[in-house]
């Protein structure tokens, strides 16, 4: 067994009625530094997300660069978006 893993997450989109869909990420070995999630759907704006979120990305693809994420003890990542 190798002695340090490959950080892993684990979107989780979810819609609602109102055009809007929750995307949630954890990262459960707390060993990643930034963290890329590319969700192939368009996305007119991201409308709420944690400080953790670096940099969003919305269009024809929504992409998602989180920050370090070492520090959050695995907690759960939320980024709401609007859907286009």
């Amino acid at each position: 067994m190798p002695s340090s893993a490959e950080p892993r997450a684990h979107p989780l989109p979810g819609s609602a009625r109102d055009g809007t869909a929750t995307l949630c990420v954890s990262d459960q070995t707390r060993q990643a530094t930034s963290l890329t999630v590319t969700w192939a759907r368009p996305v007119r704006s991201v409308i709420a997300s944690p400080s953790s979120l670096a940099w969003p990305s919305a269009g024809r693809a929504l992409q998602l660069t989180f920050g370090d994420l070492t520090g959050l003890a695995g907690s759960t990542q939320q980024v709401t978006v609007r859907l286009g």
